[in-house]
């Protein structure tokens, strides 16, 4: 809608700030090359952010669970035998009531955690521009955010370097890596395509 898309970044390579004399435990580097080497440990999601009249659609995770609190995406797992493309819409409308009218695929972010249990969690990226209904907080509460003023201190770090490229509508490849303390990044590489 009149919005100039500005130049794809290409590879970033995050230069992250961490306490001075801070360092990736040795065990940790373990798990996470472990991580990165066995498909046994793999879990798929989907994400998608809803745009309308300049603003996005954010929920926040229940607190029961991993990273309560924080906002994302309305999105969960992919189940057995559904394309990224079904479980989209399926857990749009279990946790928004919304109907999505289409959507874009994105991209995908891959997560390398170490707690609370060592897992790769590998999340399709969609955005939306259209949908019917009111949306109705099933699994988190639901609230419209100024696109270009998102709460990112309130969302996972790696979003910030990613999500803004999406709303342009330029496609995302990512990689993460976090550490055992919940939100810090210890390795990142994105590409904005």
């Amino acid at each position: 809608r009149g919005r100039s898309r500005r130049k794809p970044c290409g590879w970033l390579e995050a230069h992250l700030h961490r306490p001075a004399g801070y360092s990736i435990p040795k065990q940790e580097k373990k798990v996470m090359s472990m991580l990165e080497h066995s498909p046994s440990l793999r879990i798929h999601a989907v994400t998608c952010f809803l745009v309308q009249e300049g603003r996005v659609l954010l929920q926040e995770r229940p607190r029961e669970k991993p990273w309560g609190g924080m906002l994302n995406g309305p999105g969960g797992k992919i189940e057995a035998g559904e394309t990224s493309h079904e479980a989209i819409f399926r857990e749009v409308v279990e946790e928004t009531a919304l109907q999505l009218d289409g959507f874009e695929a994105r991209g995908a972010i891959e997560l390398l955690l170490s707690a609370p249990k060592p897992m790769v969690l590998k999340v399709d990226i969609f955005l939306a521009n259209s949908c019917s209904g009111e949306p109705v907080a099933r699994e988190g509460h639901l609230a419209w955010y100024e696109r270009d003023n998102l709460p990112f201190e309130r969302m996972r770090p790696d979003q910030r370097y990613w999500l803004p490229a999406v709303l342009e509508g330029y496609s995302v490849a990512a990689k993460v890596q976090y550490t055992t303390e919940s939100l810090v990044v210890s390795k990142m590489g994105i590409q904005i395509r």
